[in-house]
């Protein structure tokens, strides 16, 4: 019973900690996305494993600020898939998708999302 306590008590700690981890690599990730750090704020952000839509965002933005069109692209794919994407997020993925030569899909697809 001792030792089932003993485990109950590491797991919480771990899960715990695990939490706060997430938290401060997210407010790091994001005070580096503020000063313009994209390269930065990119190795922040992809080191969370429960990523928002927001975290997806900014991804996208920093691969995009960086010229790495193709992560940008599969970030804002993510984003438009979502149902709380707005009319940028669309514009910014029709973008993407036109820069990395993807006309048809930047016509179509964006086309379909708008309605």
């Amino acid at each position: 019973m001792k030792h089932q306590r003993i485990i109950l008590f590491l797991l919480t700690f771990i899960c715990v900690f695990q939490l706060s981890a997430q938290k401060r690599t997210l407010k790091r990730g994001e005070n580096l996305y503020k000063t313009y750090s994209y390269a930065e704020s990119i190795k922040k952000y992809e080191a969370i494993t429960d990523k928002t839509i927001d975290i997806y965002r900014k991804l996208a933005e920093s691969y995009y600020n960086i010229g790495k069109l193709n992560k940008a692209e599969d970030n804002w794919k993510i984003v438009v898939e979502n149902e709380s994407r707005t009319a940028d997020d669309i514009y910014s993925y029709a973008s993407v998708l036109s820069m990395n030569k993807k006309y048809k899909e930047s016509e179509n697809g964006c086309g379909s999302l708008i309605k």
